[in-house]
């Protein structure tokens, strides 16, 4: 069976032993991503790794940036593009104004790269490399396991046998699993790794229509 890897690389500046601000909280939030991943992902198969990337001056432009098996943050993520800003911190460190990437988004400008965001994307590449595999659909129900998420589960069920597709249903309790995915209300339906519902029962038709493609 071919392996599973992930690989996060993160690029960034690194001057006499220090890095800027910036660049210091999304490390921060790497880490927390990295958790997150190696529980959620090492029990299915993949290896996740971090590979850590120091740039001199000259490599200035690429400072801030991650890297999934080789495609940047910004291309798996739906309306996510690099800009740059002015970095106090980098000038300090450098000694010259500077400007350091960021990441934009739906309006929002991110200086350090969000935990959230880092998974989100890389649930994304991992949908999209299952899906080229032709490997079963992965479903998740999340919930503590009150009434209609129960409900939720068997629905899901129904509509998959109904479906006549290859998926495999999970039920998942944990509360920091759940919140992984951005979800803080339950119950949540999870298709691929994209949250396709959340604090609803739906109807097999609308589970009909996020699994057959």
């Amino acid at each position: 069976m071919e392996p599973k890897n992930l690989e996060i690389e993160w690029r960034h500046l690194e001057k006499e032993g220090k890095t800027c601000e910036r660049c210091a909280d999304t490390g921060r939030e790497l880490r927390i991503a990295l958790e997150r991943l190696v529980e959620d992902l090492e029990p299915q198969g993949w290896r996740v790794s971090l590979k850590e990337t120091l740039l001199s001056d000259a490599q200035l432009q690429e400072s801030n940036s991650i890297y999934l098996n080789g495609l940047p943050i910004e291309a798996l993520l739906p309306q996510t593009s690099k800009s740059e800003n002015c970095c106090a911190s980098c000038g300090d460190l450098l000694g010259f104004p500077v400007l350091c990437r960021t990441l934009e988004r739906n309006g929002q400008t991110f200086e350090a790269i969000p935990a959230a965001m880092i998974v989100e994307a890389a649930r994304r590449l991992i949908e999209t490399r299952t899906k080229e595999r032709g490997v079963p659909m992965e479903i998740k129900v999340l919930g503590p396991g009150c009434p209609r998420c129960q409900q939720t589960e068997k629905v899901v069920k129904e509509a998959v046998a109904e479906a006549g597709v290859a998926a495999s249903v999970e039920k998942v309790t944990d509360v920091m699993k759940i919140a992984s995915y951005g979800v803080f209300t339950t119950p949540a339906v999870v298709v691929d790794g994209e949250v396709k519902s959340v604090g609803k029962v739906p109807s097999k038709d609308e589970i009909k229509s996020w699994i057959q493609k």
